[in-house]
Order: C-alpha cells, then structure tokens, then sequence
C-alpha cells in the first residue's frame, strides 16, 4: 500500500505512539516522586490533584500537605525475606577449580544490597533493568539500576525483548543526556539534539558486549514492555496524605470556632486564642455588645 493515504496513516501512529510514551513517561514519575520521597513534588502533585476537589486556590495556597511514607515500609515487609544471611556464591570454572575473586567483585559492588533495591522497586514500578558498569573515574565496577520514569525502549517483535534503550542521565553541572545502546551500537545524545555522539573511552561508538549488558527484573507481564505499576500502593499513599492533611488542618482551624462580632470595636486584626481575654467597656446610650462563637 502507497500514497497519501499510507503515509498520513504512518505518521497518525507515530504521533499517537509519541503521546503514549509522553503518557507512559508522565505516570512514572509520578509514582518516582512518591516512591523517593520527593516532598516538594509530592505537596504540588498533591494541590495540582485537589485543586477544586475538594479544596478551593484559596485554601490550597495556605496550606501544605502532610506525608507520611508507608509505602517502603511495606517494601520492607515484602522484601525482609530474601535475604536472613548473606548467601554463598560461587563461580565455578570446573571440576574442583573455583573463581576466587568473586566475592571481592560483589562485596564491591554491593550485590547483596542491589538485589533488595532492585526487587523492591520492582514490586512499585512493576519492572526495572540494572546495568554493571565499570566507573574510569574510581577504577571500580558498580551496578546502576533503573526505574520506568528514566528510560524509554524500543522492542522487537516479541515486546517483552529490548532491542534498544535510551537512559536519562545528568552530569554533576546538571547538564542532561541520553546514553543509548543497541546490540551494535552505544553512543549519547546531548539535550535535545538528535546528533550520535560517541561516549568517553568508545570513540568508535560500538557496543564492545554484541549484546545488550541490562538485566530486566519484571515482577508481572502486562500488555507492553513495563506492565502495569502498583496502582493500589500510590493511590493508598496518595489517599492517607490527604486525610492526615484534611483531618490536621479542620482541626487547627476550627479548634477555637469561628467568632462574629457585633459593635465590639475590636481593630480588624484581633485574632484570639486559648486562655485570652479581650473586654471593651460599654459606653453611655451604646447599644448592647455582643461577640458568639459560631460552632
């Protein structure tokens, strides 16, 4: 098939595709500002999502939200029984002949530790990849491991199967890039430039491996590469936030009711508060004062 027709079609999918991942991107940092704990986009995400439901501009800028975290303490139930002991690992090369320095190689790179993070945000983001890497700059390996809201794929048929990842990344001058690999090739794209350039000590920007160095751990399948994230924990984080915020502030605010006054020549800024007294004597002919406390 060819023509207009087609081509309009194609370009109709690739939009959508593109919203759908802007979509897809969106979600996941949503459920990352919660999951790190990220206070000051929490209390907006919080305002952003009340916003005239229930809670009017007004009352919305006087306040701020409450956050509890309880979602890690659920990780940390969840995840408490991978490990008691630290596990014996061995990399056998034959008979009776054993790799020594595999221990040392995974006490540097804190193995034990990255296998309950890596599980534990699996469990929230529902998939995560981990990447071993040898850092130049200390002349050591370490494991990085990534979660939904900072990477995108590109899949082959099968979509469970990577067949190319881009991961966002940012320098310590807060400069962003992506490190993109394929099975051939590995090569970083500056800001919001398309141009391919090569990474520090890979000048060719071949990928040395012939192979994709990422390890998916995907707790369920779902209908695309990332599955579905666990909705119930963020909408039940999202929710006690909210009612520890609600039932907090109607309680300070109506703690000491609310007063209407009639003729008590009180300047416009008495404010009144627990144990005060505030008199006005009544002058001649003045009519009756009055101040109630409306409940």
């Amino acid at each position: 098939m060819t023509g207009n027709i087609f081509t309009e079609l194609v370009k109709g999918y690739q939009k959508m595709r593109a919203i759908s991942e802007m979509e897809r991107i969106s979600i996941h940092r949503l459920f990352s500002a919660f999951y790190n704990n990220d206070y000051l986009l929490i209390n907006d995400i919080l305002k952003n999502e009340t916003l005239n439901n229930p809670y009017s501009k007004e009352t919305l800028d006087k306040i701020n939200f409450q956050h509890l975290d309880v979602t890690q303490k659920i990780f940390s139930r969840l995840s408490g029984g991978i490990y008691t002991n630290e596990p014996l690992r061995e990399l056998i090369i034959s008979e009776n002949n054993v790799d020594e320095n595999l221990s040392n190689v995974l006490r540097q790179v804190k193995y034990s530790m990255k296998v309950k993070d890596a599980f534990r945000k699996a469990l929230y983001f529902n998939i995560i990849v981990a990447q071993p890497v040898y850092d130049y700059e200390l002349k050591q390996m370490r494991i990085d491991i990534f979660t939904p809201d900072s990477f995108k794929v590109k899949t082959k048929d099968d979509y469970l199967v990577l067949d190319e990842i881009s991961i966002e990344k940012a320098r310590p001058d807060g400069s962003v890039y992506e490190a993109v690999w394929t099975e051939t090739e590995h090569y970083l794209i500056e800001g919001n430039s398309k141009e391919k350039i090569a990474p520090p000590n890979n000048e060719q920007g071949k990928n040395p491996f012939g192979k994709l160095p990422f390890v998916v751990l995907r707790i369920e399948e779902g209908c695309d590469f990332f599955g579905e994230p666990n909705w119930n924990l963020l909408l039940n984080q999202k929710n006690l936030d909210i009612r520890l915020t609600d039932l907090n502030e109607s309680e300070l605010r109506n703690v000491h009711g609310i007063y209407h006054g009639i003729n008590t020549r009180f300047p416009d800024n008495t404010r009144f508060s627990a144990g005060q007294l505030l008199q006005s004597p009544e002058a001649e002919g003045e009519r009756v004062t009055s101040l109630n406390q409306l409940t």
